[in-house]
């Protein structure tokens, strides 16, 4: 029995070897040109995988603690914003704009429809002293990917900014904040940039670097002018102690994605999603939500039979082949299964995971044969050369 498990859940995911030699890197001080070589190619290479040319700010938090620091920096108490909450992280998102004292629109917030533009755009209209628009680019909950360039195009046409969380989709999905006129965005290490759990980071435009001149919220260690400042030196750092360790292990991972070329590890995820939500389909799975809206390439959900729930499909895939699922969120938990196809994740990973899957199925009595889903995915992936 191995010693450790297989995470094909949305996150985090298995680290590469390169990455986590990276970490093994010998212990050198923060405040040291060595480093600031280090932090400075990383924010180079997240440049590249943002597709911007503003400054990217490394945050020493999880994607969360990203999310608050795009609100603290930006808003004063009172200031009005709208919420896209079709799913668990637009509404956490949302509630922290909440916490902070802001009057939240909450809109678009059931998970199994898609977002509707002209509602969008009609409470734009009907309050325009709203400042920003929130929204996940991918919505990890319902396996969904919004359209946040049609609603940048909204958003602008009432002034308002806004402000995307790519925690899930950035590296992996097209993502494109310059020429899709993104103000905010806001990204973590875990997912498709290969990393361990524990570093994020925020990209913001002149429009919203505008907007941040004017807040007036409280903050501290989340203060974004003064990491602006501290990484735009000759020698990049950023305040207080800085994690070596992981943006050592971030510089490695984003060298790796731009060694495979941004636009192929794209495709990739797009063709082994594909792959996966047809096999999974094939093994007789209706995937979730079911309407047809453009769904996620990075994370794929599906609905269990009545008879089954999540926590029986995630103990027994756990037990026999070390590998860990997730279940779905809210009210969705005990009937939908999501799974991880991000970052390090190829050919031979659809394969073990759709495998696994099928014998779990035959285990539990929800198919009565075993084959259909591995027939579809070996269809759907000959010829690629992950």
């Amino acid at each position: 029995m191995e010693d450790h498990s297989y995470l094909l859940s949305p996150g985090p995911i298995n680290i590469p070897k390169r990455v986590l030699q990276a970490m093994f890197h010998p212990s050198i001080h923060h405040r040291t040109p060595e480093f600031s070589c280090i932090l400075g190619e990383l924010l180079n290479n997240m440049k590249e995988i943002f597709k911007t040319e503003n400054t990217v700010l490394p945050i020493h938090s999880t994607g969360r603690g990203a999310l608050e620091a795009t609100i603290t920096n930006l808003f004063s108490p009172g200031d009005e914003i709208v919420s896209i909450c079709s799913g668990r992280f637009g509404e956490m998102y949302a509630g922290i704009a909440e916490k902070f004292g802001l009057t939240v629109h909450r809109i678009c917030t059931d998970w199994e429809q898609d977002i509707d533009l002209e509602k969008v755009e009609a409470l734009l209209k009907e309050n325009p002293g709203i400042k920003a628009l929130t929204v996940s680019h991918n919505e990890t909950s319902t396996a969904v990917e919004n359209d946040v360039r049609a609603l940048a195009k909204v958003a602008h046409e009432y002034e308002a900014i806004i402000m995307v969380d790519t925690v899930s989709s950035l590296g992996g999905m097209e993502f494109r904040f310059d020429e899709w006129d993104i103000d905010v965005a806001v990204t973590a290490s875990q997912k498709a940039l290969m990393a361990p759990t524990g570093i994020s980071f925020v990209v913001l435009n002149d429009k919203a670097w505008t907007v941040q001149k004017r807040s007036s919220l409280p903050r501290s260690y989340f203060d974004l002018p003064a990491i602006y400042t501290k990484v735009n030196a000759s020698n990049p750092e950023t305040p207080g102690s800085t994690p070596v360790v992981m943006i050592a292990a971030m510089a490695e991972s984003t060298r790796m994605i731009l060694e495979e070329g941004l636009e192929r590890a794209w495709e990739r995820h797009r063709r082994i999603s594909d792959s996966v939500k047809k096999a999974i389909q094939a093994m007789g799975m209706d995937l979730f939500p079911g309407n047809i809206r453009k769904r996620s390439n990075t994370v794929t959900a599906f609905r269990l039979p009545d008879q089954t729930t999540s926590e029986d499909v995630k103990k027994l895939i756990s037990d026999h082949f070390g590998i860990v699922l997730t279940g779905g969120l809210g009210s969705y938990k005990k009937q939908v299964i999501r799974l991880g196809h991000m970052g390090n994740f190829f050919n031979r990973d659809a394969l073990l995971l759709i495998s696994s899957l099928e014998e779990a199925f035959y285990m539990l009595g929800c198919s009565k044969e075993i084959g259909a889903g591995m027939m579809s995915l070996s269809e759907s992936l000959r010829g690629g050369a992950s």
